[in-house]
């Protein structure tokens, strides 16, 4: 098995898209530029941030309202952000900035009642 160690790796086409063969058969085009996710989170409830990649933070609004501070901003409030939470549970993005999403909870649909939960955040975009 070889080991391919670099700093850089760049595409060929105006893209930037590297072809990634991953086994007999299994070619894989991706865009390392705008085809990955850039940031995610799992957290038990605001301010417990269990797991997470780019992200140096949460900060508690109160029952049901986070927000989610990331390590190294988006390239513009473009991005997209992706919520979610527990079964029977919904989650929404309230507001987004190049350094932080603001998220909020509803702990059942039928209750309308906001509520501290285990929920989830991903961001796909470009980077600053």
């Amino acid at each position: 098995m070889s080991t391919l160690r670099t700093n850089a790796l760049e595409g060929v086409d105006a893209k930037n898209s590297i072809t990634i063969v991953a086994g007999t058969g299994n070619i894989t085009t991706t865009n390392v530029q705008e085809g990955l996710c850039k940031a995610w989170c799992t957290a038990s409830q605001p301010g417990t941030v269990e797991d997470s990649f780019n992200v140096s933070s949460q900060g508690d609004g109160g029952t049901g309202d986070f927000e989610t501070n990331l390590t190294n901003n988006m390239s513009s409030v473009n991005s997209c952000p992706t919520v979610s939470c527990q079964a029977n549970d919904f989650a929404a993005v309230e507001s987004v900035s190049t350094s932080l999403i603001n998220q909020f909870s509803i702990q059942r649909v039928d209750t309308i009642a906001l509520s501290d939960l285990r929920a989830y955040l991903q961001v796909t975009g470009d980077l600053a």
